[in-house]
């Protein structure tokens, strides 16, 4: 899938990167998640950016699924990247927010944060768990 996303992001060829994720095997969740990240960056090439929103908004409920081994950081910042290159902030943070918690998931947020508001922002996962904290502390 790394060609592929190579091909689309970094070289425009959308033609050749469809090519390579119609040929790939999908065999688990990273793979299917990192094929449909490719084809939603293929749309915003396109300029179809309602098309790579949808897809890109259906991938959400499977990047907590993708651990840290099988390529999480990989996947996510390709979904960031996608929201970015469609100006849509927004997106970008959903999808970090839709990955597992952890000390990864923060240093994303923190660097991501960092170049799009100029500063670190806490993260929203961050504040639902001190909610819950709070809600299992009482």
């Amino acid at each position: 899938m790394r060609r592929a996303w190579t091909l689309v992001h970094e070289m425009g060829l959308v033609a050749e990167a469809e090519k390579v994720i119609d040929a790939a095997p999908m065999r688990d969740v990273a793979e299917t998640v990192s094929m449909t990240l490719v084809r939603a960056r293929c749309d915003v090439a396109r300029g179809d950016h309602a098309a790579a929103a949808k897809k890109l908004r259906d991938v959400f409920p499977d990047l907590a699924r993708v651990s840290p081994a099988s390529g999480y950081r990989c996947v996510t910042e390709w979904a960031v990247l996608i929201g970015e290159s469609m100006r849509r902030p927004d997106l970008s943070a959903l999808a970090l927010a839709a990955g597992p918690r952890g000390v990864e998931a923060d240093e994303l947020w923190e660097r991501w944060s960092s170049r799009v508001f100029g500063e670190v922002v806490p993260p929203p996962f961050s504040l639902h768990a001190r909610e819950d904290e709070e809600a299992n502390a009482g």
